[in-house]
């Protein structure tokens, strides 16, 4: 065996030992062991600097542990190894989003929707950029594309409808809520969010008792949810 050839096997072992990390990776990241995920990903990255799913899965727990500029430059890696995978960009653009850059996650998030019009998360995202930018309108129509992609999109309809209330259309907002509710998890912080932000909806229509029960469910759920929606609310 020639040396290029040795050199060739060596590095084809490395890639699938990095893929097998990365693998591993993965699972531990679904397990919410995050910093144990960490290492994988980058033991599998000193094998192999090119594996794409390295890098996105990297900076996927690099946002989630809060380190955001870190996980924007390993999706910077990841967009110039692959800048045809429109879930790259949107990840991408979630990270420039939790650093408060809008306008540079809205180009990502316009992106990922030109490789793939029928992204649905995509245009969620979109929307929340949009919406961060007091972009309302603009926002609703992204949110009724995610929407009409997949129509128990709960995010979606829950960002539609705080952007109705953000717009002063509180019954629309309404409708919104109570989808979510209809078709989302029974418990859990995601519904108590609906419930009380229903029954902020409720308080401005003066519909006060209505509120209140809408409020203690929302309390029932996730009181200490609750209390952060409040200390929120009048900061």
């Amino acid at each position: 065996m020639g040396v290029f050839d040795r050199f060739r096997k060596k590095k084809d072992h490395e890639a699938k030992l990095a893929y097998e990390l990365v693998v591993k990776g993965i699972d531990l990241i679904k397990e919410g062991k995050l910093k144990e995920a960490l290492a994988y990903l980058n033991t599998a990255l000193s094998l192999n600097s090119k594996d794409v799913n390295a890098w996105a899965n990297k900076g996927s727990v690099l946002g989630m542990l809060g380190r955001h500029e870190e996980s924007l430059q390993c999706f910077d890696k990841a967009t110039k190894l692959c800048p045809e995978h429109p879930n790259i960009w949107c990840n991408k653009g979630r990270s420039l989003m939790d650093l408060g850059r809008y306008n540079d996650a809205l180009r990502c998030f316009e992106r990922a929707i030109k490789l793939y019009p029928r992204l649905d998360i995509a245009w969620y995202n979109k929307g929340l950029a949009l919406y961060n930018l007091h972009r309302y309108e603009e926002a609703l129509e992204c949110y009724d594309r995610a929407i009409q992609l997949e129509p128990r999109y709960t995010n979606a309809l829950f960002a539609k409808g705080s952007c109705l209330a953000a717009s002063g259309r509180l019954e629309e907002a309404l409708t919104c809520y109570d989808k979510v509710i209809e078709i989302g998890p029974e418990s859990g912080r995601a519904r108590a969010q609906t419930w009380f932000y229903k029954g902020i909806c409720l308080m401005k229509l003066r519909r006060y008792e209505e509120a209140e029960k809408c409020v203690k469910k929302a309390k029932l759920l996730a009181p200490s949810l609750v209390r952060e929606l409040a200390t929120e609310l009048r900061e």
